[in-house]
């Protein structure tokens, strides 16, 4: 199941991978439901603190499957998430 939302009602999961590039390919650091606050949050946070130790690493978040699309791209200027 998804969130949960007052009443009882939920959302619908929405499955994705947390993504590092630092030399090569991409490669995926955690999977976790971005439609839930309480993973999705952590998650971002965790990618911000760890770009501030090595600036030239890369992040992305993507939908999970053979043929990944991305959704977000952490600014390597300034670490902010930005929708692609």
């Amino acid at each position: 199941m998804g969130a949960a939302l007052p009443g009882g009602r939920t959302t619908a999961k929405k499955p994705v991978q947390l993504q590092l590039k630092n030399s090569g390919s991409w490669k995926t650091v955690v999977r976790f439901d971005a439609a839930d606050e309480h993973q999705a949050d952590p998650a971002m946070e965790a990618a911000e603190m760890l770009h501030r130790l090595n600036p030239h690493s890369a992040w992305r978040i993507a939908t999970e499957g053979a043929l990944p699309m991305v959704l977000m791209r952490l600014d390597e200027v300034q670490p902010v998430w930005r929708p692609v």
